[in-house]
Formats: structure tokens, C-alpha cells, sequence
């Protein structure tokens, strides 16, 4: 009984979890590609609330930034 308790806890622990908790974490579009100038930025992957992530041009390819940026405040988009 014990063990039919348990598994139908991580059943259902596992059906109620968000599925980002599970799923490999993206990156963003931009990252990887290649850019011209050094230290532009853009941003990507905005959410309703109009927090994006902010890119920056480094060695030639997009990289994020550690802090992201919200509505007016970013760059274009990338």
C-alpha cells in the first residue's frame, strides 16, 4: 500500500509540474549567430509582461547579457 501511495504522489507530481521544469533550457534565437558591430545590443524573446533578453555583439556572435531589460528600456529587437 505503501509503495501504491508513493507512486501516485510522483504521478501526480510529475502531471502538476510545469513543463519548462522538465524541458531543456532554450537559448535564446539570437545567441550563436553572427553580428557586425562589437557591443551592439538587441533584444529577444520578450514576454507579455515586456521583459526581454538582452544580446550584446561580442567576437562577432550575439551573446546574452546577465541582466535582461524591460519595455522601453531595450534595444530593438534582434
Amino acid at each position: 500500500m505503501k509503495f501504491v501511495t508513493m507512486a501516485l504522489v510522483v504521478c501526480l507530481g510529475i502531471a502538476f509540474a510545469p513543463g519548462a521544469a522538465f524541458a531543456q533550457k532554450k537559448r535564446p534565437a539570437a545567441e550563436g549567430r553572427a553580428c557586425l558591430t562589437a557591443g551592439q545590443t538587441c533584444s529577444t524573446e520578450c514576454n507579455k509582461a515586456g521583459y526581454c533578453i538582452r544580446m550584446v555583439c561580442s567576437a562577432g556572435k550575439w551573446k546574452k547579457r546577465a541582466i535582461g531589460c524591460v519595455g522601453t528600456l531595450c534595444p530593438p529587437a534582434c
